[in-house]
């Protein structure tokens, strides 16, 4: 806070006014300092479209090294997986050279996207904290699965993995919970094997 303090003028006994003090500037002692406002750090662990804030779907595979990941030769068939560091209920999937994207463990009760989704959320919650992207929904009779996939228009998709319906329909019941959180390619978020062959 800035004062600004002037002075009055007042009158000598002769009746001439005396000679004002010049106005000055000061901050106050109890001013609290100004301060900058700070950017929230990003989550480096939450799933976002395409993986996470740092492994991307599309990716070369040797770019995993910026993030300590020390990338494998490419194989012909097949992808290479590894444990995310800091965080051993992920793990990243590539294939051929190119990142697939990042898979939650089923048992990682800490997986989470960047909008607070987790392992055991309801199928409400996601359809509450995506309420503004397009989320397909279908049913897998060979995994007996539901899946809620949402994609952010430019190809990178996160998968939520549900129990199946017992009726076999597509729309994942409210108050059903997540089993599992992909985030990558289409067919990596969709729970396809995209490993074999």
């Amino acid at each position: 806070m800035i004062t600004i303090a002037l002075a009055v003028t007042a009158c000598t006994e002769s009746g001439e006014p005396q000679k004002s003090a010049t106005p000055t500037l000061s901050a106050r002692a109890d001013a609290p300092e100004a301060t900058t406002p700070s950017t929230p750090e990003v989550d480096p662990t939450a799933l976002t479209y395409g993986g996470t804030a740092s492994i991307q779907a599309g990716t070369d595979e040797s770019s995993l090294s910026s993030v300590g990941i020390r990338p494998l030769p490419a194989k012909a068939h097949g992808c290479n997986r590894y444990p995310v560091p800091g965080a051993p209920y992920l793990d990243v999937y590539a294939a051929k050279g190119r990142v697939l994207g990042v898979k939650a463990s089923p048992t990682g009760t800490s997986a989470h996207t960047f909008n607070g989704i987790r392992i055991g959320s309801t199928a409400a919650e996601v359809r509450a904290a995506f309420s503004g992207s397009p989320i397909t929904e279908q049913y897998s009779g060979l995994a007996s699965t539901n899946l809620m996939l949402v994609g952010d228009g430019s190809g990178k998709y996160l998968g939520f993995m549900f129990p199946g319906n017992r009726d076999a329909s597509n729309t994942v019941a409210a108050s059903a919970r997540v089993q599992s959180i992909d985030a990558g390619t289409k067919s990596l978020a969709s729970g396809f094997e995209v490993c074999s062959g």
